[in-house]
């Protein structure tokens, strides 16, 4: 089940993996969901992830994660992208 950053919710039926934001094109910031996690939702650039930007930005992912997951339980499997990372002048 992919868990990326505009997605309010996620349905499972059963077990499942949970692949989370892999930062491959745009997302939308602007979600109740993502409104929780400003760090999550100010950490982008023209609207794409800039993943593992900084120590509170993965403690927010980490609290996203169990967030979306949690009317589900914790998955079977949890994978986690660490790919397309973004460089941006601070």
């Amino acid at each position: 089940m992919a868990a990326h950053f505009d997605r309010e919710s996620i349905d499972v039926p059963g077990l499942y993996s949970l692949h989370t934001e892999y930062s491959y094109g745009r997302r939308r910031f602007d979600t109740e969901r993502i409104s929780h996690y400003p760090e999550l939702a100010s950490a982008h650039r023209v609207g794409v992830p800039r993943l593992w930007f900084s120590d509170a930005w993965a403690n927010e992912f980490a609290c996203f994660a169990a967030d979306i997951a949690a009317p589900h339980g914790a998955p079977a499997v949890t994978e986690v992208s660490s790919a397309f990372i973004i460089k941006a002048n601070r």
